[in-house]
């Protein structure tokens, strides 16, 4: 392909994808998946509405729970006072 004007002109070569050109999709009906514009406000308000939580999912770092593994620790005393309470009820 030619660029420029003459007589200052320079051929360049377009770059193409490997392999055989790719046919169009035949008896694709994209209608069917539209969803309407009611609908598609809808959805789109609650994507700028998560956006602070999509901000805090994608900063999650790993090994790290909410409340500094508090509640961690309060189910496990809460497991071993179960398991006391057993041991205290069969009088060891």
């Amino acid at each position: 392909m030619r660029v420029g004007k003459a007589p200052q002109h320079d051929q360049r070569r377009i770059a193409r994808r490997p392999g055989p050109a790719l046919n169009k999709a035949a008896n694709v009906d994209l209608k069917r998946f539209y969803v309407g514009n009611d609908l598609l406000a809808f959805v789109n308000a609650l994507f700028d509405q998560s956006s602070d939580w999509r901000t805090a999912w994608e900063n999650i770092k790993p090994g790290t729970v909410e409340g500094n593994g508090e509640a961690a620790a309060v189910e496990e005393r809460a497991e071993k006072d179960a398991e006391d309470a057993v041991l205290a009820a069969t009088g060891l």
